[in-house]
């Protein structure tokens, strides 16, 4: 099975490892980075989908980032709402990804096929 999308996790400690083992079972590529510079290095070199920043890196500036970005939460993630979170990065691909092309299709069929004007 191919992965779903590719998300780069920056962390300096061990949320990394917990957001790997997370994101891996639940179908996502992911690519850890310790800090800003190694992050903007993987988002030059791959085709990356989400950036998930870890709430320690007060510096890392999200404005700049190409793709979009999520600063963690530590107290979702250390009440175990991993599921909180696994709906919010759907959330966010799915804005970035856009409407569903059989959507924007099928809301062009209607009005196509509707009555015409005389």
């Amino acid at each position: 099975m191919e992965p779903k999308r590719t998300i780069l996790c920056v962390d300096d400690g061990l949320l990394a490892s917990e957001l790997q083992l997370v994101l891996r079972t639940n179908g996502y590529r992911v690519l850890i980075c310790k800090d800003e510079r190694e992050c903007w290095r993987e988002l030059k070199t791959n085709a990356v989908d989400l950036v998930l920043i870890s709430p320690r890196l007060q510096r890392f500036d999200e404005s700049s980032c190409p793709v979009p970005t999520y600063r963690l939460d530590l107290d979702l993630v250390g009440l175990g709402g991993w599921g909180k979170l696994l709906e919010r990065i759907r959330i966010l691909l799915i804005r970035k990804r856009g409407p569903k092309p059989q959507a924007v299709a099928s809301s062009r069929l209607s009005v196509a096929s509707g009555p015409r004007a005389a």
